[in-house]
This record gives C-alpha cells, sequence and structure tokens, in this order.
C-alpha cells in the first residue's frame, strides 16, 4: 500500500494524461504469508515466456530463484472484452500449456476469472498489474514470480500509453512482503531472447507468438518478426512446426520487404538487429529492401490501415466481423 500511495498514484498521475491523482484509504497487512516458497513465470509460449522459463531453469540459477512452477492465467490477454470468445481462446491455450509443462516436468498453476466482465479497459494499460493481482491471489505458494520483459531497458518510458515500457517501475510497486516480482529478459534484446531460446528443441515445435490466436499465422507484425530473427540466426528451418517456412521460402523476398516496412517508426529498436547482419552480410541487397519498403509497402500499408478505421465507422460490428471472416477465406 505504501508504494502505490506514495510512488504509483503520484508518478503515474504526473506522467500519463489519462491517469488521475487519486486517494486510496484501504487497511493494509504487512505480514509475510508465503510458505510455498515457490518460484513461477507464465507459459504463453512467446519468445518473451521461453526465455523466462528456460533461463531460470538453468543449473547456474541460485536456489529460491529456480523456476519451480509454471501459470496460464485468464486476466485479459485473451481478449480484454471477456465473455465466451475469452473463455474459448483461454481453453484452446490451456491445452498447449499443459502438453509444454508436462515437456518442462514443470506443474502448471491454471487461473481462470471474470475480472474481463467488470473492468472492460484495453489490456496493453493494465496488463502487468492484471497478472500481478492474480499472482497476489496465491503469494502464499509464490515467494518470486517473473514476469516477462516486452521490451529491452534502454527503451524504459513512464510516458507510453503501454505499461510493458516502464514494467521495472510496475514490479517495483507490486513486490510486498510475501512475493518479489522481477522483470526477467529486461536485461536482454528480444533479438537475444530469440536466440537464446533457438537453442531448446522445446520450442521448435511449441513457440507461439501470433497475434491472430493460439497458432502462428506467419503474417502479423510479431510472425514475420520472429521469422525474420530466426531467419537471420540461420535458425528459421528448426521451426518448420511452428510456422510455414516453405511458404516464406517462396515469397521470401515480398516477406522480407514487409519485415524491413514493420521496422520503420516506434518499432525500429526491435528490429535494430536483425537489419544490422542484413547491412553487413549484402548491404546492396538491404538497401533494395528499404527502398521498396519506403516506396511501396508502408504507403499500402497506411491505406489498409484507413479502409479498417472506415469500415468501422461506416459498418456495425456484425457487419465488421463477417468482412473479416470472409477475408481470411
Amino acid at each position: 500500500m505504501h508504494q502505490i500511495k506514495s510512488y504509483y498514484i503520484p508518478v503515474l498521475a504526473q506522467a500519463q494524461p489519462d491517469f488521475k491523482f487519486i486517494t486510496v484509504e484501504a487497511q493494509a497487512d504487512n505480514r509475510d504469508l508465503n510458505v510455498g516458497k515457490a518460484v513461477g513465470t507464465g507459459l504463453s509460449c512467446g519468445v518473451d515466456s521461453f526465455y523466462s522459463v528456460l533461463r531460470y531453469m538453468q543449473p547456474d540459477v541460485e536456489n529460491g530463484y529456480k523456476l519451480t512452477h509454471v501459470v496460464s492465467m485468464n486476466v485479459g490477454s485473451f481478449g480484454y472484452q471477456g465473455g465466451e470468445f475469452s473463455r474459448k481462446w483461454f481453453q484452446e491455450e490451456l491445452v498447449k500449456a499443459r502438453r509444454v509443462a508436462k515437456k518442462l516436468q514443470l506443474p502448471l498453476i491454471e487461473v481462470d476469472s471474470n475480472l474481463m466482465e467488470f473492468y472492460q479497459q484495453n489490456h496493453a494499460t493494465s496488463g502487468t498489474f492484471r497478472m500481478v493481482g492474480a499472482i497476489l491471489g496465491l503469494q502464499k505458494l509464490f515467494a518470486v514470480y517473473y514476469i516477462g520483459a516486452g521490451f529491452s531497458l534502454k527503451t524504459f518510458n513512464i510516458c507510453s500509453p503501454d505499461n510493458d515500457d516502464y514494467d521495472l517501475f510496475n514490479l517495483m510497486v507490486a513486490c510486498n512482503e510475501s512475493t518479489e516480482f522481477y522483470s526477467s529478459g529486461i536485461e536482454a534484446t528480444r533479438f537475444e531472447r530469440t536466440r537464446f531460446i533457438s537453442d531448446f528443441p522445446v520450442t521448435h515445435s511449441e513457440l507461439t507468438v501470433c497475434l491472430k490466436g493460439d497458432k502462428n499465422c506467419g503474417r502479423c507484425e510479431k510472425c514475420l518478426r520472429t521469422i525474420g530473427t530466426l531467419y537471420v540466426l540461420g535458425k528459421l528451418d528448426s521451426y518448420r512446426d511452428c510456422f510455414d517456412v516453405n511458404y516464406f521460402y517462396k515469397h521470401k523476398h515480398r516477406m522480407l520487404v514487409k519485415i524491413r516496412c514493420n521496422g520503420i517508426g516506434y518499432m525500429k529498436d526491435m528490429y535494430g538487429e536483425i537489419y544490422e547482419k542484413w547491412r553487413k552480410e549484402n548491404p546492396v541487397y538491404y538497401f533494395l529492401l528499404t527502398v521498396e519498403a519506403y516506396l511501396f509497402q508502408l504507403p499500402c500499408d497506411k491505406l489498409v490501415q484507413l479502409a479498417k478505421r472506415i469500415a468501422k465507422k461506416v459498418l456495425s460490428p456484425e457487419q465488421v466481423a463477417a468482412l473479416k471472416e470472409k477475408m481470411r477465406a
């Protein structure tokens, strides 16, 4: 309570235009409730999740910090609107989480919640504390909990609308007498985390990064970023069970132009190491990809985004959903 009242509320109220200073009156309990001494992290099977899992299973991890449990929780990442859609997606994810936990020989804790039914706020602005809240409900079990960092430390930004950008601050405030939280992977870039996990066979069949569900589409920004990183690392062929690698090679130039385009703007830092390797190995081809990305792919992407915004304004939600289904087909 001290951290929230003295630091969290005042700092975010100053840094975020949408946050206001509020007063919290509640009775604090400073007892240490932890008896389980367990160490946990989430198991979404993405890059950051696998990095946290595999990094803290290594023999060099000190006693008291080595992973003992993995967690799958439905607190907003499966659709902040909640309802049947979120629950169905969560159940699909649980099938995979149970399978991977068994491979890792770690117990899986499953957490379902009705939080989204009454707190329908964008997950990007509140995701960290949704997860923290679920874990503090288990603070008798967990003495240490790792939450995968979305970004590296150099992009820390307390003014960002995305709470991942200031997770160090979030997790400092979230710690209490029973449970410590750590921003796992903040010491490494996304490129370095991908390189680390690519040495572990469990990821070759289970890595799931897609924005669209529990299977990798191979077309969205996260899929393409991961494919591009694995391609540069020379590890893409190991992930044929996760991505349509044959499609990538068949359309390689077009896919690389798209990957180059995705790194223009605010995502630049996340693509820097991919581009650096391209520049060194084939500077002429990298220049060609850059020209095509700026002159053709970027205007096309902006046109598509404009069409989507117009469709949402002039069509009903049901018509938008039907249009999406037709486009997928």
